[in-house]
């Protein structure tokens, strides 16, 4: 897909539009949110709590990776290339490089003194605009780590099923 159409795709879903909103509505919103928060405190409990301590794992806190498609966070050629991949894979994508990114920030997240939810993506965001930051090495993490393709005894990101299921589940959690 070429820049244009994939920017205007981005654009019309970020705001909200029915048509092009990755979840759907509102409930199914909340309802990946808390799959995502719970996929984390899976991966990473220390990190979850930290982040549910600040507001992180709720709806409002999720938002720059389920309601905003990671266009507030991540570089504007990262967020086309996430929104190639989401084309072809689906909501699973925005799981692993939501996972990816928490993976690759979140010693130095734990060392910072975070209070608040917007201080914590503010954070997310300058580390992911530093020269430093290298987007094949965390679409590698989001990939490889995730898919379980590793030798030893890494955990899976869970299957479409088991999401789907998730999913489903949390459509009555609260707002």
């Amino acid at each position: 897909m070429d820049a244009a159409c994939a920017s205007a795709a981005v654009r019309e879903m970020v705001a909200g539009s029915p048509r092009y909103f990755p979840c759907g509505g509102p409930t199914e919103h909340a309802a990946w949110c808390r799959t995502f928060a719970e996929t984390v405190r899976h991966f990473y409990p220390e990190t979850h709590a930290l982040m549910e301590e600040i507001g992180a794992t709720s709806t409002e806190g999720l938002a720059p990776i389920f309601a905003r498609f990671f266009v507030t966070v991540l570089p504007h050629e990262c967020v086309r290339r996430i929104f190639d991949m989401y084309l072809c894979e689906g909501y699973k994508v925005l799981f692993r490089f939501g996972l990816a990114l928490i993976a690759s920030f979140k010693s130095e997240m734990k060392n910072m003194q975070i209070t608040d939810v917007l201080t914590w993506w503010g954070v997310v965001r300058s580390l992911a605009y530093a020269p430093a930051f290298d987007f094949e090495l965390l679409q590698k993490k989001a990939y490889e780590r995730f898919l379980g393709r590793r030798l030893g005894r890494r955990r899976r990101l869970p299957g479409r099923r088991h999401l789907a299921r998730a999913l489903k589940l949390n459509e009555t959690w609260p707002r």
